[in-house]
């Protein structure tokens, strides 16, 4: 046995960890194998050392020396994001490792919906899968990250990049507006075998009114129009409704009164009208079309999955008058760069809650869940998450022939 290493300061203790060079020669992926990132700790062996350690571990692996012995052989290895720990980072440094952080939560916790998504027998079920395996590779070309997306609608991920983009595609419509109203549009709650026919009738009459209207007064409405559905647990019925931004308070109460004669049973005091203030009152419009969770952070996949199934093939915004539609879906293959990351070639494969270089046992983003995520995922998923070593999504109950 050749002599060992000390490396201090390790230990939640600050107490040291002794190892041999040939335990401090083992391959980079030790480090998926014997530590847990996620939990906000790694252990080797019966000691726990803080994730802060995770960068002398790789250092210490990869060239069986400390930093301080070799400080110039490999400083490519602290060039990602999940490494630069300078003590004065630049701001555009700081933003890009928070927009990583950002989508790595957004994938981790899409992970938890998926995996009860996939327990569903469903028309959807191929879907659901499909979304397991979105972002899951980002390929690296220089300062460029390129990932292959989903495209699906209850995918967070996804549907970061979907909002952006309609936001830009209809917010300068949306501010050249003279006087934009916040329009709401109900019906009484329906059950599940009613909801698809239900929503497809309350586009039809929106059409219809705006229609009449432009017909007999020769004037176009200009607005954008949303489809939204919430859960009601405590019913067990669905909630369909209209969000619409009107340019013109006349305009909007026109379509209320009309919407009210079409659905005499919905209330007056649902149909909601109130003015656009500020660019934060247009952006309400771009929130989720539906609540993934309730009111007390519960999750129903079988009701979600009933409210992505009537939602199949629709558009979810619907513009009318003079502004021009936006195309919801997004490109499959996304490429993004990233001028404060290293210039060079890697392959990031997503594990648990990071991805990582398996060559280097490297971290992208260098995002740990906290505590309050945690809680989502658990009130989320209801048995234990499939393994992330094996990276495969639950099967069906039966698999087809």
């Amino acid at each position: 046995m050749g002599k060992n290493t000390t490396y201090p300061n390790i230990s939640k203790e600050n107490s040291t960890k002794t190892l041999s060079n040939s335990q401090v020669a083992e391959s980079q992926f030790i480090i998926l194998k014997n530590y847990k990132i996620q939990n906000e700790i790694i252990k080797y062996g019966d000691n726990t050392q803080p994730t802060n350690q995770l960068q002398n571990f790789i250092f210490h692996s990869k060239f069986n020396a400390t930093p301080q012995e070799a400080p110039n052989q490999a400083p490519y290895l602290f060039n990602t994001l999940a490494q630069l720990a300078t003590p004065c980072e630049s701001d555009e440094l700081q933003k890009t490792k928070e927009q990583l952080k950002k989508r790595a939560r957004t994938k981790y916790v899409t992970g938890a919906l998926i995996h009860e998504l996939t327990k569903l027998d469903t028309p959807l079920i191929k879907s659901y899968r499909n979304s397991y395996y979105c972002a899951s590779v980002i390929e690296q070309h220089g300062q460029t990250l390129t990932s292959t997306y989903c495209n699906n609608r209850w995918c967070l991920t996804c549907n970061r990049i979907r909002t952006a983009k309609l936001i830009n595609g209809y917010m300068p419509s949306l501010k050249a507006m003279h006087r934009p109203v916040f329009l709401t549009l109900t019906i009484p709650n329906v059950k599940a075998d009613e909801l698809r026919q239900a929503i497809e009738t309350m586009s039809a009459t929106f059409r219809t009114i705006v229609h009449r209207f432009v017909s007999r007064s020769k004037t176009k409405i200009d607005g954008v129009r949303k489809t939204e559905c919430t859960y009601n647990p405590v019913t067990d019925t669905y909630h369909p409704h209209f969000h619409c931004i009107i340019d013109g308070w006349i305009y909007a109460n026109i379509i209320r009164e009309e919407w009210l004669k079409a659905y005499p049973q919905a209330t007056k005091v649902a149909q909601d009208i109130r003015p656009c203030k500020d660019d934060k009152s247009l952006l309400e419009l771009f929130k989720y079309f539906t609540k993934l969770m309730t009111n007390k952070d519960e999750f129903y996949p079988a009701n979600m999955d009933m409210i992505f199934q009537a939602m199949r093939g629709k558009r979810v915004y619907q513009p009318f008058g003079n502004i021009h539609p936006v195309k919801e879906d997004i490109d499959e293959v996304q490429a993004e760069e990233y001028k404060d990351i290293a210039n060079d070639d890697k392959i990031w494969q997503w594990f648990e809650n990071d991805w990582i270089d398996k060559e280097t046992g490297e971290c992208l983003s260098g995002y740990v869940p906290d505590e309050t995520t945690e809680q989502l995922c658990s009130r989320i998923e209801k048995q234990d998450r499939p393994s992330a070593t094996t990276n495969q999504p639950p099967q069906d109950k039966h698999p087809p022939t």
